[in-house]
């Protein structure tokens, strides 16, 4: 149910499986590097918007995933009001496809 209520496309794909399994790390190290050499062809505003936007990504996934999807509980957990926690779920979590 959590994959189904978090999965960002129409499918459950691997990675939004891996996403909710904290002990398996999705990215290799040669990935780790490849995401390094992209960042550097950015800019040092667009770098750090990319960055902060998949740490808040896999942040708020990872509440989600140790809250069994409860918003209000994730929300607490987080230490932001919920209303917030829920904008921040609607902009990073919800993909048109």
């Amino acid at each position: 149910e959590r994959v189904v209520m978090l999965c960002r496309g129409n499918a459950v794909s691997t990675m939004d499986l891996a996403s909710l399994l904290p002990s398996v790390e999705s990215r290799s190290p040669t990935d780790s590097a490849l995401l390094e050499s992209d960042l550097l062809r950015l800019t040092y505003s667009e770098a750090k918007q990319k960055v902060l936007e998949d740490f808040t990504l896999r942040y708020v996934e990872g509440k989600l995933a140790a809250h069994n999807g409860n918003v209000t509980h994730a929300a607490q957990d987080s230490g932001i009001p919920r209303q917030h926690f829920q904008q921040i779920m609607n902009r990073y979590l919800k993909k048109d496809s």
